[in-house]
């Protein structure tokens, strides 16, 4: 599959002065810088390998995984040198200032695995992060994108854009816990053309409202949609059993919430 349809944002952005189209577009220099720091970084490429998920180092499209060198402002210099400033790359939620040089601004991303998220449209407008194979210890496995004026966490789903032609061709919603997940399931029918499962993952914590509505909206949702999470604690809410994948009626009463 090639790269997701890109459409020219037209919705204003209330309340600040940045425009859509800027925020995006510095999102969108994000992943390209971060694709071509993957092609350095033997200690991840190493560990997608291992994962299974080597395919994704040599194709590009549609998913564009890359990686945060571990520099405190690496992307921040690049960014800025290339003309966007300071407050479009906090407000694309890129980019952080520090506590005790608010002047200062470093990385939000460091050392970590990015996945780029995308709206309904194909645009980049947010990341999940997963923290690199060589993490010290107490180091959160993944940090994500704050919510900006173009990105609202609890209103989309990883792996929507990327996957549009499965799941206009029906195939069965699978809910998984992160970003990898919805990449081996991808990966585990690229080859074939028969129909099968399509994953999908929230992008935090907790299935919302929204979430569990864009679920049941799909073309192969009328079957039910499955849930599959992992058999551990963070898991532990969304099954009945280890292991064990759950078939969700395809339209609940109310979505359930997972940690």
């Amino acid at each position: 599959m090639g790269a997701p349809r890109l459409n020219q944002p037209t919705f204003p952005v209330h309340g600040t002065e940045l425009e859509p189209g800027r925020l995006m577009a510095a999102v969108e220099a994000a992943v390209t810088y971060y694709r071509a720091q993957l092609e350095y970084a033997d200690g991840p490429r190493a560990y997608l390998a291992e994962r299974g998920l080597g395919v994704v180092v040599q194709r590009e499209w549609p998913w564009r995984v890359g990686y945060a060198p571990p520099g405190w402002s690496s992307l921040t210099r690049h960014l800025r040198a290339v003309g966007f400033t300071a407050e479009e790359l906090v407000g694309a939620g890129l980019s952080t200032r520090t506590r005790g040089e608010p002047d200062r601004l470093i990385d939000l991303f460091r050392d970590r695995l990015v996945f780029p998220v995308r709206d309904p449209g194909g645009h980049a407008v947010a990341f999940l992060g997963r923290a690199g194979p060589g993490a010290a210890g107490g180091v959160p496995k993944y940090i994500n994108s704050p919510e900006t004026a173009i990105y609202d966490k609890g209103r989309l789903l990883f792996g929507v854009a990327e996957q549009q032609d499965r799941l206009n061709d029906r195939w069965t919603p699978v809910l998984v816990e992160g970003p990898a997940d919805v990449l081996a399931v991808w990966l585990s029918y690229s080859r074939s053309r028969r129909m099968g499962a399509v994953a999908l993952a929230p992008c935090g914590t907790m299935l919302t409202d929204d979430q569990a509505a864009i679920l049941r909206e799909l073309p192969g949702a009328a079957g039910g949609i499955v849930a599959a999470f992992d058999a551990d604690p963070a898991g532990r809410p969304w099954r009945s059993g280890p292991g064990l994948a759950t078939v969700l009626p395809a339209t609940p009463a109310r979505p359930a919430a997972g940690s």
